[in-house]
């Protein structure tokens, strides 16, 4: 399901976007329509207030759904459905994509800037910030399916994890929510950026400069409030000491196994940066956090 008043290359493209995410949010799903399937049907609502409204429609109705937002444009542009009877029923009055287009294009000036803002900036030697963000989400994306399937190849996945599995899978944020976070986690360090006398980079405060810079380019965004307050206490798992567990424990439940899930992944992204897998600083980091997802994950479910 996309929008009319988009483009027409463009409601392929943001369809495709939606249909991508319902994979990785519902993997069974999207396995047995595969197999038992593998019928695609593309729609279209007017415009954004409609989708709005077909949004609604589902949840009250209680169809699984997976939306996607465009930064690009700072709106939702599509949204996927289950195959059943309940989205052919809500659907059945709605026209084929593509048979109208309005002049809707990927052109955000303001959040334009930030990604090059963002590339601009180096977080490490050969990696900006803006990568950083991608290669956080795409270990995301790995670690969430390992926790599905089971199966982690060749990640470096501690077995607390895995054993703890289904509370964190259950209590995560959509995958939405979880690619901006990723994406986004650093965006505010273009604007923090110090330079000491030995030449070296850092970048004070960067968690809340980041938190302000979200909310500043994406004030329209569906899940705004969500996201930056990942954003904001992004650094709280990398710094949690025993301790103060407890503490951490008086988060939301879905901020709790998401930080495990996404500091996971970020130190599996670092790791690429720093020799892999071997590399001391990250065993070292790895083991803290170990640690602590296992007395989190005993407080959760006593």
């Amino acid at each position: 399901m996309t929008r009319a008043d988009l483009n027409h290359g463009y409601q392929i493209v943001q369809s495709a976007h939606s249909v991508a995410d319902f994979a990785v949010q519902h993997p069974k799903i999207f396995k047995d329509w595969h197999e038992q399937s593998n019928s695609l049907i593309c729609l279209a609502v007017p415009d954004l207030n409609e989708l709005h409204k077909f949004i609604d429609k589902c949840k009250e109705k209680d169809i699984k759904y997976t939306e996607f937002y465009e930064p690009d444009v700072n709106q939702i542009t599509s949204v996927c459905l289950e195959p059943s009877d309940k989205a052919r029923k809500i659907t059945s009055s709605l026209k084929l994509a593509g048979k109208t287009a309005g002049i809707v294009d990927k052109h955000n000036p303001n959040v334009e800037q930030l990604l090059q803002d963002m590339s601009a900036t180096y977080q490490f030697e050969s990696q900006n910030v803006l990568e950083h963000g991608r290669s956080v989400w795409k270990y995301c994306a790995q670690v969430i399916r390992c926790l599905q399937e089971q199966d982690c190849q060749n990640l470096s996945i501690p077995a607390v994890f895995l054993e703890n599995a289904n509370l964190l899978l259950t209590n995560l944020y959509d995958s939405t929510i979880i690619r901006n976070y990723c994406v986004w986690h650093d965006c505010g360090k273009p604007y923090c950026k110090t330079v000491d006398e030995n030449g070296k980079q850092h970048f004070p405060n960067h968690a809340q400069v980041s938190y302000e810079t979200f909310l500043k380019y994406f004030p329209n965004h569906p899940h705004k409030e969500t996201i930056a307050r990942l954003i904001q206490n992004d650094m709280d798992i990398h710094l949690l000491k025993d301790a103060d567990v407890e503490t951490f424990l008086q988060k939301p439940i879905k901020d709790i196994c998401t930080h495990l899930v996404v500091g996971l992944a970020e130190l599996l992204s670092n790791a690429q940066m720093f020799g892999g897998y071997e590399n001391t600083s990250f065993k070292i980091k790895l083991k803290s956090l170990t640690q602590r997802t296992k007395k989190i994950c005993t407080f959760l479910k006593s």
